[in-house]
């Protein structure tokens, strides 16, 4: 069956969310201007959670994920003012910026260009495996900016909000979803002590992430002892419909039916000594059965993959295959023709043989 598969990317806004220092404007290595020291990051807990993406009910409903990341820091000598940044792009609806327990003030804006060692991956693990799905930002630029005052001791600064994730389809009924967590940011403060994340799925997704994580009865679960890496990135998916495997196979189950019966057909036109020639009108006839059946069951099947469920269908898959359907249906009945006719003639003689 001929395929045609288009690839397209939408709303590829990563998740940029590690809180850093913010860079002087106009500096072309954007290195960060805060002075740091003294502010060690003892932990780093990071959820994302997914789970809202299941909750879709169509592929025009707003799709969102929740990003929480919590900070254990200890600030060692006199109290301390710094003007921090956390890189949110994506960001929209809900944020929320605390410092021990209370709402801090913070402004969403625009950023000048990020430093280089802050850029997102160019790819991301496909869930199910399989090659890297491209994975490229659109609007980098977006922050909250805070200011906070850490007096001498333990503090917790949490933040959190809705985030756009990046929507892709890639050669299957079903959209990946991608998030890519940069993790460089942390490498600035003065120490970082250890990284728990948590990825949260709706039941049944699969995920690929590009560091190690482990699936527990909460999600998937994985902890470092300090920077592991430059990003976290990782794809989602819900689970396919069993419906696919039926298509990819529907060309072979359109062409058993007509194959058994121009073998019945001959032998029944070589036992009562029947032209050949009804041969070829038998042979028409069921290369036509072959090629409606392979439309009808081939858009019904992909009527019910696009469907279910809701919200998760690729935008441009089911087109692919309706053209893949509706094209493929003319060769396939041009095989139907050939392997019908040539049964037929091969079943009559046999039969004419034996009487």
């Amino acid at each position: 069956m001929a395929r045609f598969l288009f690839i397209l990317l939408l709303l590829t806004l990563p998740a940029w969310c590690n809180m850093a220092a913010p860079w002087r404007s106009g500096d072309a290595v954007g290195e960060p201007s805060a002075d740091l020291s003294g502010l060690v990051v003892q932990s780093e807990t990071l959820v994302l959670d997914l789970r809202p993406l299941g909750q879709l009910k169509s592929n025009q409903d707003r799709a969102y994920a929740l990003v929480e990341a919590s900070y254990q820091i200890v600030r060692k000598g006199a109290p301390k003012a710094v003007d921090l940044v956390f890189v949110a792009p994506g960001q929209e609806g809900r944020a929320e910026v605390w410092l021990d327990d209370q709402p801090q003030t913070f402004v969403a804006q625009k950023s000048e260009k990020l430093p280089q060692q802050w850029q997102s991956p160019r790819s991301t693990p496909r869930a199910g495996g399989g090659t890297e799905l491209a994975f490229e930002p659109l609007h980098p630029d977006e922050v909250l900016r805070f200011r906070m005052k850490f007096a001498p001791g333990q503090h917790i600064v949490r933040v959190k909000y809705d985030l756009r994730p990046t929507a892709m389809c890639s050669g299957s009924p079903l959209r990946y979803w991608q998030l890519a967590y940069v993790l460089a940011p942390a490498r600035q403060w003065a120490g970082f002590g250890s990284l728990d994340a948590r990825v949260l799925l709706p039941e049944g997704w699969q995920l690929a992430t590009s560091l190690p994580m482990q699936r527990d009865e909460k999600g998937w679960h994985g902890h470092w002892d300090g920077v592991p890496a430059d990003f976290l990135a990782l794809s989602a998916q819900a689970p396919i419909p069993a419906q696919w495997p039926v298509l990819e196979a529907l060309a072979g189950v359109c062409l058993v039916v007509p194959v058994g019966l121009a073998w019945i057909a001959g032998g029944w036109l070589g036992r009562r000594q029947r032209s050949l020639w009804w041969s070829l009108l038998l042979a028409w006839g069921l290369a036509g059965l072959t090629m409606v059946s392979f439309l009808g069951l081939g858009f019904s099947a992909l009527e019910k993959i696009t469907a279910h469920p809701p919200g998760q269908s690729s935008w441009n898959w089911s087109y692919a295959q309706s053209m893949g359907i509706f094209f493929g249906s003319v060769p396939l009945a041009a095989v139907a023709w050939v392997l019908a006719q040539s049964l037929l003639v091969l079943a009559a003689r046999r039969a004419r043989s034996q009487l």
